[in-house]
């Protein structure tokens, strides 16, 4: 009956002349993997120390980032009616959905910095037509008033609350058509010189 002895003592000496240079070559693996890691923490030092670096803070590019984060930031034109400026500044926006702006005044109106507003404004009748935010929550939007700003007394006045994203504006010349819901029938709103007298101020 033959037997498998050669084979066992082949698969034998094999594995002792591997386990042999496994152990010659360990301490060149390990040192090979101890200089690696060196040599990626030195790289990261030194990436750190370059970065700041005082050539590196004047860098173009730095101040181009920079000054676009100082533009979103800050003040820019709104609405410009008669001696009445305004001027908004971009607060956030709501995920997929609009952003919302604080707006200012060249004179005190009380209301404008109480509520935050959309990007929505028609001038018309000697004031402003804009989009007052209800609430901020997502899931409680669309929730907006239209308001009118009088730009003559500096009051803003309730005209309807709006439940929609859309707003479209048609304007001629002695009226304001406002249609929101994609332009349906019950989402038309029009808007006269007359409507715009003897609202209570908000």
């Amino acid at each position: 009956m033959p037997t498998n002895k050669p084979t066992s003592e082949k698969k034998s000496i094999l594995s002792i002349i591997w386990t042999g240079l496994f152990t010659l070559m360990y301490p060149f693996i390990l040192l090979f993997s101890f200089a690696c890691i060196g040599v990626i923490h030195l790289f990261s030092l030194l990436s750190r120390l370059i970065s700041m670096l005082p050539i590196w803070k004047d860098n173009p590019q730095h101040n181009e980032d920079k000054q676009s984060t100082e533009e979103v930031s800050s003040w820019s034109p709104f609405a410009h009616i008669g001696p009445l400026k305004i001027e908004s500044k971009f607060e956030d926006e709501i995920m997929f959905g609009p952003a919302y702006y604080k707006l200012k005044a060249n004179k005190a109106i009380k209301e404008l910095s109480e509520h935050y507003f959309g990007s929505f404004q028609v001038p018309c009748f000697d004031g402003v037509l804009l989009q007052k935010w209800n609430t901020l929550t997502p899931k409680q939007l669309p929730d907006f008033d239209l308001v009118f700003l009088n730009a003559k007394t500096g009051t803003l006045h309730h005209l309807k609350t709006i439940k929609s994203f859309t707003w479209k504006v048609e304007q001629e010349a002695d009226k304001i058509v406002l249609w929101f819901d994609e332009k349906k029938e019950e989402g038309k709103l029009i808007i006269q010189a007359a409507d715009l007298q003897f609202k209570a101020a908000l």
